[in-house]
């Protein structure tokens, strides 16, 4: 199956990780205070007699920076027991420009002034609402998306967070995923495994490439030992792959039972005849 590693780089892993928290078990968020902050993009210096806008990779440092002491303030001050954050890109503006913007979560659900918010923030616009529980299913699929087109000042950084919780925030949830499903545990470390072979160095832009191009193999022993590998495909897509395994099936004459073909899984017997394309675990 193809390799997801749960994060909101990708729409795939994106998936992946809406999955793992949901297993995790998300607590009810019925009541609770959901805010938008955002960078004034004139936020910069002045150079000499000129002004100028923030550049993207400035405004989000700003931001990143300030997140921190924010929620810091505000805890201080309510009562916030769960809160969580995310981080988003806006739309290219006219110059074709990528801005980033912040979510931020928590329980607290008495009244908080807007103005006492933007004052807190402090480097631009903000915007504050409450959150009912049948309003939550889509905020969840809203902000748990793929975090957007990443533009170059993004996938040149070597590590930039999206997304953090308070601790003791997941409610818990004992519920076992199928059985041929990587457990989010197995999925961490084979993406664990994954970085561990990678160059400590690597971009963002570098990562999402790697992890286009590695697919998970689930292999079961005759006493019924299950284990998950990384295979690296010499393919640049899935769908590559899918096609060197259909015209492997019909050169050597593989019949469907022995080697089952489907748009997100192959099933089969015949791992001594990987096609060239499938070589060598990492």
């Amino acid at each position: 199956m193809p390799f997801t590693t749960p994060n909101f780089w990708t729409e795939r892993n994106a998936a992946a990780k809406r999955r793992q928290m949901k297993k995790r078990g998300m607590p009810d968020l019925d009541g609770g205070r959901f805010i938008t902050l955002t960078v004034n993009r004139e936020l910069a210096p002045k150079e000499g007699d000129h002004w100028r806008l923030l550049e993207p990779q400035e405004a989000y440092a700003l931001g990143k920076d300030r997140l921190r002491r924010f929620i810091t303030r505000l805890r201080k001050r309510y009562k916030i027991r769960r809160w969580f954050w995310k981080m988003e890109l806006h739309q290219p503006d006219n110059n074709g420009l990528v801005y980033a913007h912040w979510h931020f979560w928590f329980d607290y659900g008495g009244h908080i002034p807007g103005e006492e918010i933007t004052k807190a923030w402090g480097l631009g616009r903000t915007d504050i609402r409450r959150v009912r529980r049948k309003e939550w299913t889509y905020l969840f699929k809203y902000m748990c998306k793929q975090a957007g087109d990443l533009p170059d000042w993004l996938t040149t950084m070597r590590r930039v967070r999206l997304f953090q919780t308070s601790m003791g925030f997941f409610a818990g949830n004992d519920e076992a995923p199928p059985p041929d499903t990587p457990s989010p545990r197995q999925i961490d470390e084979i993406g664990e495994t994954e970085n561990n072979c990678a160059q400590k160095m690597d971009t963002i832009g570098e990562r999402i490439v790697r992890w286009t191009r590695c697919v998970v193999a689930r292999t079961t022993s005759s006493n019924g030992c299950v284990k998950h590998k990384l295979l690296v495909m010499q393919t640049e897509r899935w769908g590559d792959l899918l096609a060197a395994f259909a015209e492997l099936r019909f050169r050597c004459g593989i019949s469907q039972e022995d080697c089952e073909i489907k748009t997100q899984k192959i099933t089969t017997t015949w791992l001594t005849q990987l096609p060239p394309c499938l070589q060598g675990y990492t």
